[in-house]
């Protein structure tokens, strides 16, 4: 790889990084939002595994998925819904598809209960969690699962005990180099 391919390739992942930070807090343009999944692809190719990929296979494997009820929130392309489709409603601060409700994951339009699964796959770009967390609570039916994942560097170090206290319980946690994904019930 050129000198020049690998300055490039740094940069990339420099503004995806930057961007990242700015969605999670900050209203930003579409233009600011299709730069962001160029990137978010790109920075994808060079993962060794895809978080994704893991919650999908972790899905599968539950005998009932066609009749699971699920919410993926901060779908972004709305992945999920492409690979498992099914009972998926899609949720988006800053949607790309029609299928796709635009609402901030602190208040979903959404009735009480409803859900048997919750995903937030890369998308508690917060500064602030607790809030989208009490939301998930009040939509995920009793007995549900919610399942996260999000980059190691995002983990802070009372991560699940926060989640905890808010009427969670860790089930399952897997952490690799790059990402951390948690089930809770």
């Amino acid at each position: 790889m050129s000198l020049k391919k690998k300055l490039e390739d740094r940069l990339s992942g420099g503004k995806f990084r930057m961007i990242n930070e700015i969605m999670g807090n900050k209203k930003i343009n579409n233009n600011i939002i299709k730069e962001y999944y160029s990137y978010y692809d790109k920075q994808k190719m060079k993962w060794k595994n895809n978080p994704l990929d893991w919650i999908i296979m972790f899905l599968k494997k539950r005998k009932n998925i066609r009749k699971l009820k699920i919410a993926d929130i901060g779908c972004g392309m709305g992945e999920l819904k492409n690979k498992i489709g099914g009972n998926v409603d899609l949720y988006d601060k800053y949607p790309v598809r029609d299928d796709v409700e635009r609402c901030d994951m602190d208040n979903i339009n959404s009735e009480d209960k409803k859900y048997d699964v919750i995903v937030y796959s890369l998308s508690l770009m917060k500064d602030c969690i607790g809030e989208a967390i009490k939301e998930a609570n009040r939509i995920l039916k009793e007995n549900g699962i919610m399942i996260i994942s999000e980059l190691s560097s995002r983990i802070k170090k009372d991560f699940i005990k926060n989640i905890e206290k808010m009427g969670f319980k860790i089930k399952e946690r897997k952490m690799e180099k790059y990402f951390g994904i948690f089930v809770f019930e």
